[in-house]
């Protein structure tokens, strides 16, 4: 009897739902849902710095690898499971005690070094496991109902990180969020991951669990390096030459462990394409959040409204503090929307009036408009003429100039001549920006407040292209987990389906490292990525066309690399 039939006839003593589906996968979407919740607050928490989210993309890359080979090595997919969510708990304890205890700045980052080790630990084995985990439920021949256990699956993630954003964007809106509360949503937290831990304690009875049989993946290497080595031995132009270099190892493996990892370098060359792939996905994923928030009307200074009795209206302005006190009148206009400014030190504070700019930059360029709070004079120099920015003196000296997006401000203080820090690519094609340079001494500092024009047009016009994204990325996914459950070799699966997800996250890094050294005018710049994203569909077109589906040629078999001749 093949292994595969021992497992269908197994499998049929576990109790199901219509005969159909077992317990153990219906257990596996609730559960599911609970998990990413759980996993995506947290992660909201920890994650709330710039550098914090790389140091986490990176770790989930490396550890993807890593706890995927364990889990196909030695621990198997439920064990595996379960130490997700014990890594999951234990990330949450970090958390608890730096917010309860610990106040020194470096113990507290400290800590947050290892609650992102924790969380990454617990990101990457989760969605590799749970999804083979399920398909290792069913017999062989359930082909439809392992395809709708999967789009369970991938809805039921998709609900919990929904319901995990809609519950953050609740609590900081609404004000609710303090110290206190922050305790007790880390113990609702905890309870709901202990809840979930002894949910799938309990109900191991329910589950189909393969135990693991030693390292596939350093048998495929044992078998890559002695056909290495055994080619280069016969190198003789007399020695009859074999269709493949893998082929070399006949002498030591069987064919099904040559199949097996030839099979393994066509998943690779399958998974190749995908970190591109994703980090142009992702980037217009970004650029249709900008556009949306700009659509929806929702501006980076929060404006209020002010009732005129006429055309023109003067109002008093009254500043003041415990030592000093300063009225001024402003004049407003109806349908005028205006920026207040209050820059300076107590005598010498001064308050602009400026009306916010709506006609927009042409030609690639970038309204910028520069204020000077220091108490000296600042000299701003472009490629074709030079500004000068008086000190600041009772009231706040600016300059307005348009220039391109991609140019570098030089600044002169006292003879002393600078760059002034803009970031490349960060000035925006069409925007227009507020700079003030608040600091001298050691190096000048500026505070970049970006304005958002108001646009006419409605958000749903982002819908169609939004519902279209989105429905390729639930088919791609669920068609890549299918694919990489059948396709990879017995020991492997775990090990395949963590590589490609972990392409999602080295997307990400592609996308920062590209978004810095990005020289390029815009229109250019996104006319190349069309092309590169182009290409990269057509390469899988190609890799598909050519590509043979092992399971289909011999479905009731499935390769295994342990064990040589």
């Amino acid at each position: 009897m093949e292994a595969s039939d021992f497992k269908d006839d197994h499998l049929l003593k576990f109790k199901k739902i219509g005969n159909k589906y077992p317990v153990s996968v219906i257990i596996l979407v609730v559960v599911i849902w609970l998990h990413t919740m759980c996993c995506n607050e947290v992660k909201d928490r920890l994650v709330n710095e710039n550098y914090l989210q790389q140091i986490f993309e990176g770790a989930m890359i490396v550890l993807a690898f890593t706890g995927a080979t364990f889990t196909d090595s030695w621990l198997g997919k439920y064990n595996a499971l379960i130490g997700s969510i014990i890594f999951l708990i234990f990330t949450q304890i970090t958390i608890i005690v730096k917010e309860s205890l610990i106040k020194d700045f470096y113990i507290s980052w400290i800590f947050d070094i290892f609650g992102l080790f924790f969380l990454s630990l617990a990101f990457c084995i989760q969605m590799s496991c749970e999804y083979c985990l399920a398909g290792d439920q069913f017999p062989l021949y359930q082909v439809k109902e392992r395809k709708k256990i999967f789009s369970s699956l991938y809805l039921s993630t998709t609900f919990g990180i929904l319901f995990a954003d809609i519950f953050a964007h609740l609590i900081w809106v609404s004000k609710w969020f303090s110290k206190s509360y922050s305790l007790l949503l880390s113990g609702i937290l905890m309870g709901t991951m202990s809840l979930i831990l002894v949910t799938i304690l309990w109900c191991k009875k329910f589950f189909f669990i393969e135990h693991p049989k030693g390292s596939a993946l350093l048998e495929i290497f044992k078998c890559i390096l002695f056909a290495m080595k055994n080619k280069l031995i016969h190198c003789s132009w007399k020695t009859p030459k074999r269709d493949h270099w893998l082929d070399w190892a006949s002498e030591k493996y069987s064919e099904n462990n040559i199949k097996a990892v030839k099979l393994f370098f066509r998943l690779l060359l399958f998974i190749l394409p995908f970190p591109i792939f994703w980090a142009l996905v992702n980037k217009q994923e970004r650029k249709w959040d900008y556009q949306a928030i700009q659509m929806s009307h929702i501006l980076y200074p929060n404006y209020d409204a002010i009732d005129l009795d006429s055309d023109q209206d003067v109002f008093q302005l009254r500043v003041s503090s415990s030592t000093w006190f300063k009225k001024e009148e402003i004049l407003l206009e109806e349908k005028t929307i205006y920026l207040l400014i209050l820059s300076g030190k107590e005598t010498l504070y001064s308050i602009t009036l400026m009306k916010e700019d709506y006609e927009k930059p042409e030609n690639g360029l970038a309204h910028v408009r520069i204020f000077n709070t220091l108490d000296k004079d600042i000299y701003i120099m472009l490629l074709v003429d030079t500004f000068r920015l008086q000190k600041h003196n009772g009231y706040s000296p600016q300059l307005s100039i348009r220039i391109s997006r991609k140019v570098n401000l030089f600044y002169m203080i006292e003879e002393k001549k600078e760059v002034l820090q803009l970031k490349a690519g960060l000035l925006k094609f069409g925007s227009s920006y507020l700079l003030f340079i608040i600091q001298h001494v050691p190096v000048v500092k500026i505070h970049k407040v970006k304005l958002v024009q108001v646009k006419s047009f409605s958000v749903a016009w982002q819908f169609p292209q939004l519902f279209i994204k989105d429905l390729g990325r639930y088919f791609l996914t669920i068609s890549c987990m299918e694919f990489f459950y059948y396709e990879a070799p017995k020991g492997l699966k775990v090990t395949m389906t963590a590589l490609w997800t972990s392409t999602l996250y080295s997307s990400y890094i592609i996308m920062n490292f590209v978004s810095y050294i990005s020289l390029l005018p815009e229109w250019i710049e996104y006319f190349l990525i069309s092309c590169i994203l182009l290409s990269i569909i057509t390469a899988f077109f190609i890799i598909s066309y050519y590509y043979k589906e092992s399971y289909r040629e011999n479905p009731s078999s499935e390769f295994t690399i342990i064990g040589n001749r």
